[in-house]
């Protein structure tokens, strides 16, 4: 699901790497929280 936001990212973007790092760093989040780290 988060690869399909990140090619929506870049798409819009035309190939912004800061959207890839943002989705990155969402991603992180997201499993460190689903797994209380």
């Amino acid at each position: 699901m988060s690869s399909e936001v990140a090619n929506l990212a870049v798409g819009r973007c035309g190939g912004g790497i800061v959207w890839v790092i943002l989705v990155k760093l969402v991603d992180a989040v997201v499993w460190g929280l689903r797994f209380g780290i």
